[in-house]
């Protein structure tokens, strides 16, 4: 079976067209968990920034009937807004993370358009070379073989009718 070379160069670039659509649909899915996963963060966040800020006034409240708690109180509201800025932080950082997710998908979807605008324009000025200098050269050798052949063709012909004009007898003497 003979594939030409333009149904390979097609068929590459379907894959790579596939490989690279693949890519981009791996990247904005990883993008979109990525999102969901920090708005979940965002939110568990903020159910857990109330329910310390409960805690805190709640401990607060004991903390000024009992003034050795009171200090207790006050350092580990301390530590729980230390952890809660530092866990805010990780969270802006993730929301950073899929915004930069995203804009390095959209940029890759925009080399791979530019990919396959590149290999389509290739493509199309390797068909016209191969029209111009490979095809056309061919069918005019073949042309010119083609006359070959027909001028031996009719010499040939030509010197067997004079054989062919010989008498039977000339014919049985040779």
């Amino acid at each position: 079976m003979h594939v030409s070379a333009e149904l390979l160069l097609i068929l590459f670039i379907g894959i790579t067209a596939l490989s690279m659509s693949l890519q981009a649909l791996s990247v904005w899915r990883a993008a979109k968990t990525v999102r969901r996963v920090a708005e979940e963060l965002q939110k568990e966040t903020r159910n857990l920034q109330a329910a310390v800020d409960s805690v805190s006034a709640k401990l607060t409240q004991v903390s000024e009937s009992l003034e050795p708690v009171r200090q207790l109180g006050n350092e580990f509201n301390d530590n729980v807004h230390f952890v809660m800025g530092a866990f805010r932080r990780t969270t802006e950082e993730v929301d950073g993370l899929v915004k930069e997710v995203i804009r390095l998908g959209h940029e890759q979807a925009q080399r791979v358009d530019g990919l396959v605008t590149d290999t389509v324009e290739k493509f199309e000025q390797t068909s016209e070379v191969i029209q111009k200098d490979v095809l056309r050269p061919l069918l005019e050798i073949g042309s010119f073989f083609k006359g070959i052949q027909s001028g031996l063709s009719f010499l040939l012909g030509r010197r067997e009718k004079k054989t062919a004009t010989k008498s039977p007898e000339e014919e049985l003497f040779i």
